[in-house]
């Protein structure tokens, strides 16, 4: 979508960049302070928060909730070094210009830069305070909870949001860094500690306010990439809160790069930060570089038991082929998902063909055939039907007794491209009931499809099932053509 601006011609003696300039300057002045009635205050779109100044220090709102609720005060308290704390006394005067505000106290500037960054916090020191020990800059917090998280604040609001408070740096008047951390002597009380001996002043001391995210789940291992992969799982344990399922494609479970998808349950709280020492279940592939965990999702109740079910790809898993590619199955039940393996999974599906990386893409289908059992896709996007790469997905039907250990051959259908090297089944999804007919749909993407001029110009195709032909279907080209009622096209994509 074009901004208006971008049709506006260019003034005369403008530079090539007129229209960049232009464009930052509208950005950044939503970011300016202004006085809307009830102060003076500064809207944040980037990190949805609205913060009022005030000679004491800000009060923090949500920009876009009903009646733009309070999340956080905080208000500088004392300085000084160790216990023997000066109060801080409120600011003679609070001034702003665009998207900078100074409350001013004698020898000390709190300033303000408000930005898509976040609300940069300030404090300039004219002279060193009298004393022995660290510089202590105390603050009293009101509205929130808050905990100390790595190098940072983590803030708990009563209204359901997280704030943090970070990025601390400290330096002196020559541009030397001080070491500098947050403490929390009390529920009330923050404190930044600034070792300021040798420093020359005046002294420059500047953390930065953002929102954080309710939840943060963690590999703790490098280069694991946990968040390859991410899908709802749905309520595998029956507690009636939604979970659900991260992938980790090189995550180190005892092999190198085998990969691992762990399940993280919700509750009355929402979904804790965690990591896999925390995870409620740990799914591997105990194989070197099978990459479990390339792709994750919710796969319904295959069985029948009230209790979701999930389903992980392994796109490079050998199951006596090279790099045939798995996805698996794992059931849930009254405690949830048990940590797993391919042994131990209720359904292990195999492409039987070297280099296929079943498992590339996994999904839930819904219920394609009526019977009230949750079924699911898998792609198989380098799968040779007489076609070199042409691709698969493959759709296998849930029971009561679940999903069975399966292949192309015994899959309720296989969807082929009928052309090389377009890679159908990259990805694949359930759709849904896109004509109401009750039986759920599905679509599945070939990102290098020629269709018509456009060369891999890449289309994604939507199968109608019709129930009878899915349940006894022995040829997958009947399928095909009995299923691809309807195709969207859309643009290449990797």
């Amino acid at each position: 979508m074009r901004c208006w601006i971008d049709r506006i011609p260019a003034p005369a003696g403008a530079g090539a960049d007129w229209l960049g300039q232009a464009q930052r300057h509208l950005v950044e002045r939503e970011y300016r302070a202004s006085e809307n009635g009830e102060g003076l205050q500064a809207p944040n779109r980037a990190h949805n928060l609205r913060t009022y100044f005030e000679p004491t220090g800000i009060r923090v709102h949500d920009r876009t909730a009903g009646r733009s609720p309070e999340l956080l005060r905080l208000s500088l308290a004392g300085v000084g070094r160790g216990d023997a704390l000066a109060a801080a006394t409120p600011g003679e005067e609070v001034m702003s210009h665009e998207s900078r505000v100074e409350i001013r106290r004698p020898g000390l500037v709190e300033w303000y830069v408000n930005s898509a960054a976040g609300l940069e916090q300030g404090f300039t020191l004219e002279e060193r305070p009298a004393g022995e020990g660290p510089l202590v800059l105390e603050f009293a917090v009101a509205g929130a909870r808050f905990t100390l998280r790595g190098e940072a604040i983590v803030f708990e609001t009563t209204a359901q949001r997280r704030l943090r408070y970070g990025e601390l740096a400290a330096t002196d008047a020559v541009g030397r860094t001080l070491v500098s951390r947050f403490e929390i002597p009390d529920e009330q009380r923050m404190r930044i500690v600034v070792d300021d001996e040798g420093a020359e002043f005046p002294l420059a001391i500047d953390p930065l306010l953002t929102e954080a995210p309710d939840t943060l789940l963690k590999a703790d291992q490098e280069v694991a990439y946990l968040g390859w992969s991410v899908a709802g799982a749905g309520d595998v344990n029956g507690d009636g809160y939604a979970d659900v399922i991260v992938g980790a494609l090189n995550y180190d479970a005892g092999q190198t790069d085998e990969g691992a998808a762990f399940v993280f349950l919700g509750g009355a709280s929402g979904i804790t930060d965690g990591n896999p020492a925390t995870a409620a279940a740990q799914l591997e592939s105990d194989q070197t570089a099978a990459f479990l965990g390339f792709s994750v999702a919710g796969a319904g109740d295959v069985n029948g038991d009230g209790y979701s079910d999930v389903i992980v790809g392994a796109r490079r898993y050998d199951a006596g082929q090279t790099d045939e590619g798995a996805a698996l199955v794992f059931l849930g039940g009254a405690a949830g998902i048990a940590h797993g393996n391919p042994t131990t999974a209720e359904a292990q599906l195999e492409s039987d063909q070297g280099g296929a990386s079943l498992g590339t893409s996994v999904a839930g289908a819904g219920d394609v055939n009526g019977d009230g059992y949750a079924d699911v896709i898998v792609g198989v996007p380098f799968y040779d039907t007489g076609l070199r790469d042409e691709g698969a997905a493959l759709v296998f039907l849930g029971t009561r007794s679940g999903i069975a250990d399966a292949n192309p051959a015994t899959a309720a259908a296989q969807l082929e491209s009928h052309q090389s090297d377009e890679f159908l089944g990259y990805s694949v999804a359930g759709a849904g009931d896109v004509n109401g007919d009750g039986y759920a749909d599905v679509i599945v993407a070939a990102p290098h499809y020629d269709a018509g001029p456009l060369y891999e110009g890449g289309s994604a195709f939507v199968y109608l099932p019709e129930p009878a032909l899915v349940l006894s279907l022995a040829s997958s080209i009947a399928l095909v053509a009995a299923l691809a009622r309807h195709r969207t096209r859309g643009a290449r994509h990797h």
